[in-house]
C-alpha cells in the first residue's frame, strides 16, 4: 500500500507519508484521543507513496489500553486501501454531475424551443413538456406529468391524439398531421404535430415524442389565398379562373345536361359617370347579390367588369329558361322596391344548355352570349328610352327644376329656333338642350343643390361641375350625344368669364348661347324658395343690361322683340336682381 518494508514503516513516523494536507486533521484527532477526549476516530485520508503516488484510506485508530498520566498508551491503527472504490466513487459522482448538466441543458434546450414539445410512454401517460406547450395548452407540467389524453382533454379531443399516437406507435416511424386542438380553456388552435417514437436501451418501444406548431395564422391567410384565388373580391361571387375550370371539368365528366347563363350590366359607364365609381361598385354588388340569390345551387361568377356567368349543373332547358325569368322578376322588384337607389339596376341575359356530347364548350358559351346581346338589341330601344326618362326624373327630383319649367323652356326654344331660322335638326337639338342642359346636376350632392342659404367655395365649385358631368352623360346616350358639346357650354359668357372653359363671343356654340338667355329668363321669373318671381318686363330688362356681357347681344335682342314682343331699350324703371339672388339662379339653372 505505501510501497515500503515493514522495517521502513516501523522506523518512519506516520506523519511524514500523511498528505500534507490531511496532516493536520488526523494529528488533531489523534491528539484529542491521547487526551482522553475521545476513545477511537476515523477519516479518509491520502499517504503518498514512496514513488509519489496518492493512495487514499479509510483509517481506524483506537485506543487498546490507556495508560496512566506519563505513560504511553497503547492504540491500533487499521488502514484500509480504498483508493479503487474513491476512484469509482469519483466516477460515479461525475456521472451524475454530467447528468444533471446534460439534463438541464436539455431541459433549458427545449424551453428555448417555441414549437410544442411533449414525451408520452408506450401507454399515452405524459412524462413531460417544455415551456411553450405549457403557455399554448394552460396546462401545467406538474399537472401533465403522469396523466394521459383523457384526463386532461375534452372526448374529441383526446380520441383525435390518441389514434394519432396510435399510428406513429403502430407504424414505428414518425408520423406529421394537422389537427384542430381544444384546449382546456376552451381555446381552439390548428397545429402541425410530428410524432416520433422512441426506444428504451432494449430496443424495445419506450413511448413518443411530440412537437406541434401553431399554424392557426398560417392556415388563415392560405385559407384566404385560396378563396381570392378562386373569387372576385368586390362581389364574393367566383371568378372568371374558378368558373372555367368548372366548365371543362363538368364538360370532360360529360355531366350532362348543363346550362350557363351570361349577363351584362345594362347602364354601368353611365352609372359611373353620373355618380363615380363607387356608386358603379354598388351597382356591380347589388347585381352580383341578387344572381346569387335566384340561381340555388348555380356557380354564379363574375367574368369581367360588368359581365357574369352562371354554371348551372343537371339544368335543362326548360328550367334555365324558367331561372332567368326569376332573375329578370328578382331585378325588377327591387328596383321598384327603392327606385331611388337602384334607378340603373338592369342585367341583360342570354343563355345555352348542352344536351349532348357533340357540342363543345365554345359553341355553348358562344350560343349563350349571342342570345344575350340578341336580348340587348332587342331590348336596346326600350333600355335607352327608360334611361332618358329615368335621367329626367333624377333631375327633377334633385333639382328646383320642374315640368313646367322644362315645358317653357321648350316652348321658348322651338320659337326662338323659327325667329332665328334654324332648320328643323337644330330646332330639335335646341328643344333638347333647352330641356337637359342641366342634366349634370343629377352628379351634384342633394346637400349642395337644396342648400336654402348661402353657398360657400367648395360648394360653388361642385355647382360649377355640372356642365362637364352632363357632358360625360351625354355622351355616353346616342340620343343625347349631338347636344353634348352645348350642354358642356351653357355656363360660358360673351364676355369669357364664364365657366367650365371660359369661351367667349362666338367661341361660344350657338344654341349654347341661346339656351343661356332662355334659361335666365325663366329662372329670374320662377318662383323659387328664396324669393318671388320678377316680372316678365324687370327679367327682360335684366338680359338687356347683361347683353354684351353675360349673354349674345344679337340672341338677347331677338328674344326681347320678337320672343317677348318687347323694345330692346335699357330701362331703369325695374329692379336689378340682387347679386345672392342671380347666384342661386346660377345655381338652379
Amino acid at each position: 500500500m505505501l510501497g515500503m518494508t515493514q522495517d521502513e514503516v516501523k522506523n518512519t513516523s506516520w506523519k511524514t507519508y500523511t498528505h500534507p494536507e490531511d496532516l493536520e486533521k488526523d494529528h488533531g484527532l489523534f491528539k484529542q484521543m491521547l487526551r482522553g477526549e475521545i476513545e477511537q476516530y476515523d477519516l479518509v485520508k491520502r499517504y503518498l507513496r514512496a514513488d509519489g503516488e496518492v493512495v487514499r484510506v479509510h483509517l481506524y485508530v483506537a485506543i487498546l489500553n490507556r495508560a496512566q498520566p506519563g505513560e504511553q498508551s497503547d492504540y491500533i491503527c487499521i488502514a484500509q486501501d480504498i483508493t479503487s472504490e474513491f476512484a469509482r466513487e469519483q466516477e460515479l459522482l461525475e456521472s451524475e454531475r454530467r447528468h444533471r448538466e446534460t439534463s438541464g441543458f436539455l431541459s433549458a434546450l427545449l424551453d428555448s424551443i417555441p414549437d410544442h414539445i411533449f414525451y408520452k410512454d408506450a401507454t399515452g401517460v405524459y412524462l413531460g413538456c417544455n415551456r411553450a406547450f405549457e403557455q399554448a395548452s394552460g396546462i401545467s407540467k406538474a399537472r401533465l406529468i403522469g396523466r394521459n389524453d383523457f384526463e386532461l382533454y375534452d372526448q374529441d379531443t383526446a380520441e383525435l391524439f390518441v389514434s394519432k399516437d396510435a399510428e406513429a406507435l403502430g407504424h414505428k416511424q414518425p408520423g406529421r398531421s394537422e389537427e384542430t386542438v381544444v384546449y382546456p380553456d376552451g381555446r381552439t388552435i390548428i397545429t402541425e404535430t410530428l410524432k416520433t417514437p422512441f426506444y428504451d436501451d432494449a430496443g424495445e418501444l419506450a413511448g413518443l415524442i411530440g412537437i406541434s406548431r401553431d399554424i392557426t395564422d398560417r392556415k388563415t391567410k392560405e385559407d384566404k389565398i385560396k378563396y381570392l384565388s378562386i373569387h372576385d373580391v368586390m362581389t364574393g361571387l367566383f371568378s372568371r379562373m374558378y368558373f372555367d375550370t368548372e366548365l371543362y371539368r363538368m364538360d370532360a365528366a360529360n355531366e350532362l345536361p348543363y346550362s350557363v347563363i351570361t349577363g351584362d350590366i345594362n347602364a354601368l359607364k353611365l352609372t359611373n359617370d353620373l355618380f363615380g365609381h363607387s356608386e358603379g361598385d354598388k351597382l356591380i354588388v347589388e347585381t352580383a347579390a341578387l344572381l346569387k340569390a335566384n340561381c340555388g345551387d348555380g356557380i354564379v361568377a363574375r367574368t369581367g367588369g360588368d359581365e357574369f356567368s352562371i354554371l348551372l349543373p343537371k339544368t335543362s332547358g326548360e328550367e334555365v329558361v324558367q331561372i332567368v325569368a326569376r332573375i329578370s322578376k328578382a331585378f325588377e322588384t327591387r328596383k321598384n322596391e327603392s327606385r331611388e337607389e337602384n334607378f340603373f339596376l338592369s342585367v341583360s341575359l342570354g343563355y345555352a344548355t348542352k344536351t349532348n356530347e357533340e357540342q363543345t364548350i365554345s359553341e355553348v358559351l358562344k350560343t349563350a352570349e349571342e342570345h344575350m346581346y340578341r336580348r340587348k338589341l332587342l331590348e336596346h330601344q326600350s333600355i335607352r328610352s327608360t334611361l332618358l326618362s329615368t335621367i329626367k326624373e333624377l333631375l327633377f327630383s334633385k333639382s328646383n327644376e320642374t315640368m313646367e319649367h322644362a315645358e317653357r323652356m321648350a316652348r321658348h326654344a322651338r320659337q326662338m329656333g323659327g325667329e332665328l331660322g334654324l332648320n328643323e335638326v337644330d330646332i330639335v337639338s335646341l328643344e333638347l338642350m333647352a330641356t337637359l342642359h342641366d342634366i349634370g346636376k343629377i352628379g351634384i350632392s342633394n346637400s349642395v343643390l337644396s342648400k336654402p342659404g348661402a353657398l360657400g367655395e367648395l360648394e360653388w365649385a361642385e355647382i360649377r361641375r355640372h356642365p362637364e358631368i352632363g357632358y360625360r352623360i351625354a355622351l355616353t346616350i346616342p340620343e343625347l350625344q349631338g347636344i353634348a358639346g352645348y350642354i358642356l357650354c351653357h355656363h360660358e359668357r360673351w364676355d369669357g368669364t364664364g365657366y367650365p372653359q371660359g369661351l367667349s363671343g362666338e367661341d361660344i356654340p350657338y344654341i349654347s348661347r341661346i339656351v343661356s338667355v332662355i334659361d335666365a329668363f325663366d329662372a329670374m321669373t320662377e318662383d323659387r324658395p328664396y324669393r318671388k318671381g320678377m316680372l316678365s318686363e324687370a327679367a327682360a330688362a335684366e338680359i338687356i343690361r347683361c347683353a354684351g356681357t353675360q349673354f349674345d347681344p344679337a340672341v338677347s335682342r331677338v328674344f326681347i322683340e320678337r320672343v317677348l314682343g318687347m323694345p330692346f331699350a335699357a330701362s331703369g324703371s325695374h329692379p336689378r336682381m340682387e347679386n345672392e339672388d342671380a347666384k342661386k339662379d346660377e345655381s338652379a339653372g
